[in-house]
């Protein structure tokens, strides 16, 4: 086949994130930019799926992101941290993310990432997981809550109701699970 005939086959792109990474959404921001001008991007489809870093995370307790990070990674001095990550912040802004780690709440994401494969069945995981990236790194908003959960939802389109009916459910746990899995297996 030359680049001038049209394929019925789509390049599948699976991308596997965690919304508590800061180089995921730097990632997953240059690859949409990427697929953004590229000329046969119709062929392109990207898949998001979740990959939950720290499943046994707990939700937020008025913690600093400098100080859990710290007692994450064996009491690193929060100086260093604020160093090592003034790097990722200055690589965020030069495409046009506006980190600010001295808001963001660091929190368990299982939940946020539940309602990712909800918003997937409806076609709106993109939208959804942009909107919870910028809520957790440049807003400064808990994605642990289900309040923030159910806005963020409803200003993209989602039944505000069904997210709440998931939340007080089990539902897309298993599927979670099964990603991870299936990413550590690749």
């Amino acid at each position: 086949m030359n680049l001038t005939e049209k394929s019925n086959k789509k390049i599948i792109v699976e991308m596997w994130a965690d919304y508590m990474c800061p180089l995921c959404y730097i990632g997953k921001t240059n690859l949409e930019t990427a697929l953004d001008e590229f000329k046969y991007k119709e062929d392109i489809e990207v898949s998001y799926r979740p990959f939950q870093l720290y499943p046994k995370a707990p939700l937020n307790k008025e913690r600093n992101y400098y100080e859990y990070t710290s007692g994450t990674h064996n009491n690193i001095s929060v100086d260093y941290l604020r160093e090592a990550n003034a790097k990722i912040v200055a690589m965020a802004k030069s495409i046009g993310l506006n980190y600010d780690l001295d808001r963001l709440i660091p929190t368990n994401t299982t939940d946020a990432l539940r309602i990712t494969l909800y918003a997937k069945g409806k076609g709106k995981d993109k939208e959804f997981s942009t909107k919870i990236y910028s809520a957790y790194f440049e807003k400064g908003l808990d994605i642990g809550d289900e309040r923030t959960l159910t806005n963020i939802g409803a200003e993209i389109g989602l039944n505000s109701e069904e997210i709440l009916k998931i939340l007080k459910t089990d539902h897309y746990k298993n599927e979670l699970n099964e990603s991870r899995l299936i990413a550590e297996s690749i």
